[in-house]
């Protein structure tokens, strides 16, 4: 019934003259998102494809391999066998379809011209802003994934303090937080864990290297689990050791700011008025001009899923959409603190999913 509900939504905010909406999954080995939101099938997939029409049950084109693990009723099956066998299976299933929705954003340009070679007399439209868009509102079993997805990557923030220690790398500290998410129920990491330890926490996007940790360093984590392709994203950051008059100064502001976030969510219309809501406390401290990101990203079946919280984004805040509050302060020699959490919108409230301590604490 979900896939029903979620097609019904897909083709209301696609509000264009469509026949059929074509998702092409890729030769590479992970499931584009929208193939998984409209097929709920977990797996490769590999040159596979999903068909929807507005009125009837997806049609999932998929190899020998994997026709098999196919087992939803809402869904008509057809296998291929090989590169022919796909190519004609796709070209009979919308063979009375002159307009054709893609979703051009994820389809590599390989595939885009291989789909206009296979269905020469169709026009392909672009709709991946209204897939977004679509994909923004969560229904009841999204929320239900990112849940348990949040109170995982909640438990082992928690346990941070307990796995860092004298001279440790981030990579070793980064290993060590994705082994415990899996020991927790976690599927796989939702993207690359960050961990940065001192002067390298002001580099927001850090990849985790061999600097050791040090007393006195910030020491910043960032990363989330997945549970059926759902995603969570948090980061906390601690000093190792006693905290500066500084650090805390830091620290406070940050902490502030994303309060100032939380309230803005039940009190703003748009994506842009959060950011600047968080942006102008920020500025009016002696840290202007330090938080040179966005406050947050919607959050789903991708980390960054449809929308983010900075200056030129419209986007209406609305009930079951799920983002994060992520204000930070970034201090080249210093380092930079960043907190991060997990945020339902309610009607005329708000649900934070992520619950790890955001107190300052001294490790």
């Amino acid at each position: 019934m979900f896939l029903k509900r979620r097609i019904e939504r897909l083709f209301k905010t696609v509000n264009k003259d469509i026949d059929a909406i074509l998702i092409k999954n890729s030769s590479r080995t992970h499931i584009d998102p929208s193939f998984y939101y409209v097929t709920g099938l977990n797996g490769v997939f590999e040159q596979g494809a999903a068909i929807v029409f507005p009125d009837e049950k997806v049609h999932v084109v998929a190899s020998q391999l994997e026709a098999c693990n196919i087992k939803k009723k809402e869904i008509n099956v057809h296998v291929f066998r090989s590169k022919k066998e796909l190519e004609e299976t796709i070209r009979e299933i919308l063979r009375s379809s002159r307009k054709i929705g893609v979703n051009a954003e994820d389809l590599i340009y390989r595939d885009y011209i291989w789909v206009k070679k296979i269905l020469p007399k169709a026009k392909l439209i672009d709709i991946s802003k209204e897939i977004s868009k679509a994909r923004l509102k969560k229904d009841e079993k999204e929320v239900k994934e990112i849940k348990k997805a949040c109170r995982i990557a909640s438990r082992v923030a928690q346990k941070i303090p307990d796995i860092i220690h004298d001279n440790a790398t981030e990579l070793d500290i980064a290993g060590r937080i994705e082994h415990l998410m899996r020991l927790n129920g976690a599927e796989d990491r939702a993207f690359e864990t960050i961990v940065a330890f001192g002067k390298n926490s002001a580099l927001p996007h850090h990849v985790s290297g061999k600097t050791r940790l040090k007393k006195g360093d910030f020491a910043l984590f960032d990363f989330g689990a997945m549970v059926n392709r759902y995603l969570s994203d948090i980061t906390r950051t601690f000093v190792y050791g006693k905290a500066s008059k500084l650090q805390r100064e830091i620290y406070e502001v940050v902490k502030n700011a994303q309060q100032i976030g939380f309230d803005a969510l039940k009190d703003c219309i748009t994506f842009e008025e959060v950011h600047l809501a968080v942006k102008s406390y920020i500025d009016k401290t002696k840290f202007k001009g330090k938080f040179v990101h966005g406050t947050g990203h919607t959050l789903g079946l991708a980390v960054h899923d449809g929308g983010r919280l900075n200056e030129g984004s419209k986007e209406k805040l609305d009930e079951n959409i799920v983002l994060t509050v992520e204000p930070g302060v970034y201090l080249p020699r210093v380092g930079g603190v960043r907190i991060e959490d997990d945020v339902l919108i309610k009607k005329g409230k708000i649900e934070i999913l992520t619950n790890a301590n955001r107190e300052l604490i001294e490790i």
